[in-house]
């Protein structure tokens, strides 16, 4: 019944031929057409949609059947081609698909490139299917030797490497995970098998037989080609081993594969807040996390770099606990003992081992803990400092002035010439409460202020699956801008814009004295710069996160000008609303408007009303 020989003669005598099939045409050859119609009835219509509507009827999953024209424009194909595809996903251009060649037989999970402009799903989103892989193996018990991997670009797929080999080979991993985040639009990735020839017709019911358990095996894997990262249940994403730079996959991919190891580990962070401390730290490799205690700001510094490789037993994630009694630098830097010998602090000591050349290309992650325990400026000063003198050296890296001045050590000592290298990221928490020392403008002026004070006792869905963690390069962290120059050769325009935004919140800030300078400025635009380059938010959620922890902070005071600067920063953020005046039900009037819906910037406008509410009871601050 299942005649493949006929196909085979059929392909390679017609195969890739131009034929014409217009009589009025001078060229047409009405032998040759006679000939090729017959030869084409016996050969597609008969054997090749029997061997199809075959294989339909037994694979297990209902599927739509698409079969590929045989002929084009006079031009016939070399192959004949059928897709099968979930009903519900005819417009996609992904499908499991099963193709008749010269050379033999092929089913394989593939994309339509002819159809793709159209299709319900991007190739990018097509590709996914590769980070389900590892699970998908263990899952079903796949044979590997038998599964073949093709990868490319433009629509050839020319490099091939069996399944079995690609599983156990960090290169052929790394090239494929930087082919599927590159800017080639066509990076195309297929799994699958083919059948030569010779074997085919020999043994034409075993082929069948083994195509029809390879198509229902992909089925698991064309149901991902569907589907967002953050939708894919995490027990799917397999660990990959080698080190991912920011180049090799989308950011957005990453963020999200950390909110699911996250929530792998029993915690939840919406993926607004992970991708917000992304930027935070890409912005300036120094944050502060703001709250009431208990909420997990420690936790989220040791799971975020976890998430990416740094921990505890390889050195690279490090926790300093605050003591109260730190009113100089000496336990962070260093000092010199009574026989003038130099005994290095702990945060020189993970300095100096980030600084190595073998590791300077991978992210260390320094979590200072209750950091306001002791006044900030008294033990963290010089960092504070150091770290505003940041420049490009020859090499394209990031480096600061000497962490100690020249002649406190003895050029020989290897402590002597060390500066804070790119791939160091600090993290401070705080607790917001009447026990601990108020910021300086200094400190809140450098970094990005991150408040974690939501509470939602009813998050309960942690799921039960695993999640690996994937290693991420400094590429992904290090800062892209560090002048305002930088910014505008990037995205003038774009610069400029948000520079008016800034502009207009430091009008409102100057009638209370509590204007910022350039270095905000400069942060606020390469904070939103970075989201813009990367779309992880949209722009209003980007800058009210800058509102929140840039503005805000800096707000503090009992007189009636504090008063009105809130108020005008509420109406700032709500644009497209009613404007709410010093009455004597304002919070009232704010809440309202917050209620309302058409407030532009959230979660600022709800951290004003609180501030209102203190300046209410005789003294506000954002720590409130």
């Amino acid at each position: 019944m299942n005649d493949f020989k006929v196909i085979f003669d059929f392909l390679n005598k017609y195969g890739g031929n131009r034929l014409i099939a217009d009589k009025k045409n001078a060229n047409y050859n009405e032998q040759e057409h006679s000939q090729l119609i017959k030869l084409k009835k016996s050969a597609y219509d008969e054997e090749w949609k029997t061997i199809v509507e075959y294989i339909m009827g037994k694979i297990k999953s209902k599927k739509t059947l698409t079969t590929q024209q045989w002929q084009n424009s006079g031009s016939i194909f070399d192959y004949f081609w059928t897709q099968f595809k979930s009903d519900d996903r005819v417009e996609s251009a992904s499908s499991i698909s099963v193709f008749a060649r010269k050379s033999g037989v092929q089913v394989k999970l593939t994309w339509h490139f002819a159809f793709g402009k159209k299709s319900q799903n991007s190739l990018k989103q097509h590709n996914i299917w590769i980070v389900g892989l590892d699970e998908w193996v263990k899952r079903n018990s796949i044979d590997t030797s038998k599964y073949t991997i093709w990868y490319d670009g433009d629509g050839n797929v020319g490099n091939e490497v069996t399944l079995e080999k690609y599983l156990n080979s960090h290169e052929e991993k790394d090239l494929v995970l930087k082919g599927i985040g590159s800017n080639n639009k066509s990076f195309l990735v297929e799994i699958g098998k083919e059948f030569d020839k010779d074997y085919v017709e020999g043994n034409s019911d075993e082929v069948l037989s083994e195509i029809i358990i390879i198509t229902d095996e992909m089925e698991e894997l064309y149901k991902l080609t569907s589907q967002e990262i953050g939708t894919i249940p995490v027990n799917y994403i397999g660990a990959q081993e080698q080190i991912v730079s920011e180049k090799d996959y989308e950011v957005n991919f990453i963020i999200k594969r950390i909110r699911q190891y996250v929530l792998s580990r029993s915690f939840i962070y919406h993926y607004n807040d992970l991708a917000n401390f992304y930027l935070s730290l890409k912005t300036k490799p120094f944050a502060i996390l703001a709250g009431i205690s208990g909420t997990g700001k420690s936790k989220l510094v040791k799971l975020f770099a976890s998430a990416v490789g740094a921990t505890s037993e390889n050195g690279r994630y490090n926790i300093i606990s605050v003591k109260p009694d730190w009113n100089d630098s000496t336990e962070l830097f260093g000092y010199k003992n009574i026989n003038d010998e130099f005994v290095p602090g702990k945060l020189t000591e993970i300095i100096f081992r980030a600084s190595k050349d073998e590791n300077i290309n991978k992210p260390y992650f320094i979590c200072l803990d209750e950091m306001n325990l002791a006044r900030v400026e008294y033990y963290l000063s010089e960092y504070l400092s150091i770290i505003e003198s940041r420049e490009l050296d020859e090499k394209n890296n990031i480096k600061t002035d000497r962490l100690f001045s020249k002649g406190y050590l003895a050029e020989g000592n290897e402590y002597a010439n060390l500066r804070i290298p790119e791939n160091i990221y600090i993290v401070g928490t705080v607790n917001m409460d009447d026990t601990t020392f108020a910021f300086s403008r200094k400190v809140l002026d450098r970094a990005n202020t991150i408040e974690f004070s939501d509470v939602d006792l009813d998050a309960l869905d942690f799921g039960n699956e695993e999640c690996a963690s994937i290693n991420v390069d400094n590429d992904f962290f290090k800062t892209s801008f560090l002048t305002i120059k930088d910014a505008l050769n990037s995205d003038d325009e774009f610069v400029r814009q948000i520079n008016s935004k800034v502009k207009n919140i430091n009008e409102i800030l100057e009638q209370g004295n509590k204007s910022f300078g350039y270095r905000v400025r400069d942060e606020i635009v390469f904070y939103m710069l970075e989201n813009k380059i990367n779309d992880l938010l949209s722009e209003d959620e980007a800058f009210d996160f800058q509102i929140m922890q840039k503005i805000l902070p800096i707000i503090t005071g009992s007189e009636l000008l504090i008063k009105d600067i809130l108020i005008k920063l509420f109406n700032y953020c709500n644009t497209s609303g009613k404007e709410v005046t010093a009455t004597v039900e304002y919070i009232k009037d704010c809440e309202a408007e917050l209620k309302s819906g058409n407030v532009k910037y959230k979660k600022s406008a709800k951290k004003i009303i609180m501030m209102l509410r203190g300046y209410d009871d005789g003294f506000t601050s954002f720590w409130a």
